[in-house]
């Protein structure tokens, strides 16, 4: 048998998940807030591996690595749908998203 999520309180309305390789090894260690919206993955270690940030909508805004790189989102509803339109990170990475739906092409604008 492999790896098995369990609910770990057995109810619906549980604010964590775990996935077990079995009884004694928890392989990772999910945490959600109110929403239901993750916001931390804890590794085998017992360290948290990944946390997360929600805007109000229920986008996320952002995510930060264990080795401390945040990397944050905005979006702006096109097309009906929200879509990510700026990206930047900690490592001073930024990038500006486009969208072109009328020829059916997405992109970020490179300069050189």
């Amino acid at each position: 048998m492999g790896p098995v999520l369990r609910n770990d309180d057995n109810t619906l309305e549980a604010l964590t998940d775990s996935v077990w390789l079995d009884e004694s090894t928890c392989l990772v260690h999910y945490t959600y807030n109110a929403h239901r919206q993750l916001i931390t993955v804890t590794g085998r270690g017992g360290s948290v591996r990944r946390r997360f940030t929600w805007h109000d909508d229920g986008l996320m805004a952002s995510h930060e690595e264990a080795s401390g790189l945040l990397s944050e989102y905005q979006w702006q509803e096109i097309a009906d749908l929200p879509r990510v339109v700026a990206y930047r990170n900690s490592a001073g990475e930024q990038l500006t998203l486009e969208y072109d739906f009328a020829g059916q092409r997405r992109g970020v604008p490179v300069w050189l």
